[in-house]
């Protein structure tokens, strides 16, 4: 029994294509196309394009998450269509009342006879390929139902659904060419794999970071002076790491005990008095301070 409505080919190559790894409104944008411009060249549109306006898109696409109706936004959708025009998969031109779409190289990806095993399918199955029986499905016979179905479980490779058509040179035919781009292809994702793995590793390897060594007592109560500060505070902030084994309150490592002094403890309350500058020694004064706290 035929199905009714026709159907659209979709090449098992496009888990290669770079449109398997956009946003999920891109695909289901890209596949809505597909199955709604025209299969054949109508008084309006020619084969592979249509007419679209944001508002049916955005009604096609609906999704329920329990009672509640969602639908992608118009910015989602419009950047949507602007990634596919980036792709080369799409051609769109604005209108007064919408957009009219076309997808580049329609019939050439529409054509099973472009596909692997297909004369073999014309054997077994029968049927010519030509005509539809109706609906935007793409430009297929009545027996083309069980061709289809029985050409794409044995074609594993097709030309990605963007860029340039396989012309077949140096006396290989299209199917040929199609499956060295696909080779190359895949041997180029297999190398960006392994080096992305290596990099990993290389990351892997380094060690650890370097473990700051602790400052003396004396080291920070010079530096809290050296910069204006009360030599108690200095002290006081040497206890308070020390105790904890050079980590913090919240028992991160302290990477730096001069920033930390700084970050925490140099506050305009623990400033050191200010001391009359005429006839003042820094160095003296200095020496009484720790002559003091000795």
């Amino acid at each position: 029994m035929t199905i009714p409505g026709g159907y659209i080919l979709q090449p098992r190559i496009i888990e290669n294509s770079e449109v398997m790894h956009d946003a999920p409104v891109v695909r289901e944008v890209w596949f809505f196309l597909l199955r709604r411009v025209n299969h054949q060249d109508g008084s309006r549109f020619c084969r592979g394009e249509n007419f679209f306006c944001l508002d049916d898109i955005q009604e096609a696409l609906h999704w329920y998450s329990g009672y509640r109706k969602e639908m992608y936004s118009k910015p989602q959708l419009t950047k949507a269509i602007k990634r596919l025009k980036q792709r080369g998969m799409i051609e769109a031109n604005r209108t007064a009342r919408g957009l009219i779409i076309k997808i580049i190289n329609y019939s050439y990806y529409q054509d099973p006879g472009n596909y692997r095993q297909y004369e073999n399918c014309k054997k077994i199955y029968g049927g010519n390929g030509g005509g539809n029986d109706g609906g935007n499905g793409g430009g297929n016979g009545e027996n083309t139902t069980e061709e289809t179905e029985q050409h794409e479980i044995n074609t594993g490779d097709h030309c990605l659904l963007h860029g340039n058509i396989p012309d077949g040179g140096n006396g290989k035919n299209v199917t040929e060419a199609t499956t060295e781009a696909t080779t190359e292809a895949t041997a180029e994702v297999h190398s960006k794999n392994k080096n992305d793995k290596n990099v990993n590793n290389e990351k892997k390897k380094k060690g650890p970071k370097k473990k700051m060594t602790p400052p003396t007592e004396q080291e920070v109560i010079d530096y809290f002076l050296e910069n204006g500060y009360k030599a108690e505070t200095g002290k006081k902030a040497y206890m308070f790491y020390a105790a904890a084994d050079w980590h913090d309150s919240r028992g991160t490592p302290v990477r730096s005990w001069k920033q930390k002094m700084i970050a925490v403890w140099f506050r305009p309350e623990n400033k050191a008095p200010q001391r009359p500058t005429k006839g003042y020694d820094a160095d003296e004064e200095l020496q009484k301070i720790r002559e003091e706290e000795q």
